[in-house]
C-alpha cells in the first residue's frame, strides 16, 4: 500500500523538471561542492570521529541491531514509525512537495518570501544529495541487511553480478538515500528557522527516517548514520551558497 501511495503521475515529473531548469538557471547550485569541501577541511576533527562512529557502527552495532529487529517484528509503536519515516524520506515524496511549493510561490509572486526562498533551496539541496547518493551507492555496493544479515559484504561487485543486481535495489544499502535525501532538505528548513521552536522540531523528521529504515531492514545503523551527516553536510553547504537570497547572516563555520 505504501508503494502505491508514491506512485506518481507524469505531470509531478514535470514539474519538478520544470522546477529543476529554473533554480538551475537562476544559479542556485553554484557553490555547494566548493562549500561542502570547505565545512568538512574546517571541521576535520570532527570528520575524523564521525569516521571512527561509523567504524565502530559497522563492526559492533549494525549485526546485533538489525538481528534484534529480524527476531521482534511487529512492534506497533516502530510499525507506525516505519509507515511515516518510509515515505517522508522517500524521494517520490519530497521532491514533488518542494518542486509545488515553490510553483505555488511562483504563481502567487510570493517566490521571494523566506519560506518559499527556504523552498527553493531545499528542493536544490534535495536533488544535490538525490545525485551524490546515487554515485556514493554503485562504488561502495553494500548488501542490504534483509539479504544475508552481514554487514561486512562491501564493494559486493562479484555477487551482485552473480545475483544479476549491479547497481539494483539489493546491493545499494550505504549509505541510506532516504537519510540523505530528508535531511539534505529538511536541515535546511531546520537551520533557516533554527531560532524557532519549529526549526528545532524538524530535526527530529531524519530521526524518524533513520529509525524507520533500520527497523524495516532496509538498512544498517551505519547507512543511515552515514546518510544523515552527508545529507546536513549538503544541506549546510546549499544554504551557505544560497544565504544571500534569505537576505539573511552569512553561515560562518
Amino acid at each position: 500500500m505504501n508503494n502505491l501511495l508514491l506512485q506518481l503521475p507524469i505531470y509531478d515529473y514535470l514539474i519538478i523538471l520544470c522546477v529543476f531548469i529554473y533554480i538551475a538557471k537562476q544559479g542556485y547550485f553554484r557553490e555547494i561542492t566548493e562549500n561542502a569541501l570547505k565545512i568538512v577541511s574546517k571541521n576535520k576533527i570532527w570528520m575524523i570521529l564521525f569516521v571512527v562512529i561509523i567504524i565502530i557502527l559497522v563492526f559492533y552495532v549494525d549485526y546485533p541491531v538489525s538481528h534484534f529487529f529480524e527476531q521482534n517484528r511487529n512492534i506497533k509503536a516502530l510499525e507506525v514509525i516505519q509507515i511515516i519515516g518510509n515515505t517522508i524520506g522517500n524521494g517520490k515524496f519530497l521532491y514533488p512537495m518542494l518542486a509545488t511549493l515553490t510553483v505555488i510561490g511562483i504563481l502567487f509572486k510570493s517566490d521571494k518570501s523566506k519560506f518559499f526562498q527556504t523552498c527553493k533551496i531545499s528542493f536544490t539541496s534535495c536533488i544535490y544529495g538525490g545525485i551524490f547518493v546515487l554515485i556514493v551507492k554503485s562504488i561502495v555496493s553494500r548488501q542490504r541487511p534483509f539479504v544475508e544479515y552481514n554487514p561486512y559484504h562491501f564493494f559486493d561487485f562479484l555477487q551482485a553480478i552473480h545475483a544479476h543486481a549491479l547497481l539494483g535495489f539489493d546491493y545499494s544499502s550505504f549509505p541510506s538515500g532516504h537519510a540523505i535525501v530528508a535531511s539534505s532538505a529538511i536541515v535546511v528548513f531546520a537551520y533557516a528557522y533554527r531560532k524557532n521552536l519549529l526549526g528545532k522540531l524538524l530535526w527530529l523528521y531524519p530521526v524518524i527516517v533513520m529509525i524507520a529504515r533500520v527497523y524495516s531492514l532496509n538498512h544498517w545503523c551505519s547507512d543511515v548514520f552515514t546518510g544523515v551527516l552527508c545529507g546536513s553536510v549538503i544541506a549546510i553547504a546549499t544554504y551557505k551558497a544560497n544565504a544571500k537570497r534569505l537576505r539573511l547572516e552569512r553561515f560562518h563555520g
